[in-house]
């Protein structure tokens, strides 16, 4: 079985955005105060208006969706995350980034537990036998399109 995600997380609570420009966007509720806004085809092509370059070491990240994500970091004056992770029969990859005040503050590529450190740069910490990838409930779905769905 699959596991497919890519997207921002941040926290809910700061989430009075003025984002007018992107009627796309979707927001999926996570645990302890976290919200996950998936990266669906519309909103990838919105940002990038066709003209995004690709960042290497990444499937989907392009110097746009940095732009947008370390913006919205400083818009909300607080740490933004990308990430992304494609798994299939146990064998997969997982990329995270993270920005605080439109600033990098971590980024780590195909490591063991890229998006758990990028979480704790959040301030999350993982409840009793979970990690923080469950913690904030990112385990929900298995597929980005599910999160579009609840």
């Amino acid at each position: 079985m699959g596991y497919f995600i890519r997207g921002f997380v941040l926290q809910k609570s700061l989430l009075i955005l003025s984002i007018e420009n992107y009627q796309n966007i979707f927001f999926a509720n996570l645990n302890q105060g976290s919200t996950l806004i998936p990266l669906t085809d519309e909103l990838y092509d919105r940002v990038n208006e066709f003209q995004g370059n690709a960042v290497p070491g990444y499937s989907f990240l392009t110097d746009k969706l940095i732009e947008f994500g370390s913006n919205l970091s400083i818009v909300i004056n607080s740490v933004v995350l990308y990430i992304e992770a494609d798994f299939f029969g146990g064998k997969g990859s997982q990329n995270a980034i993270a920005w605080n005040n439109g600033l990098k503050i971590f980024e780590e590529l195909n490591g063991k537990d890229s998006i758990n450190k990028a979480i704790r740069t959040m301030g999350i910490k993982n409840e009793h036998g979970k990690d923080e990838f469950e913690t904030i409930g990112l385990n929900k779905f298995r597929r980005l399109e599910d999160w579009l769905e609840s």
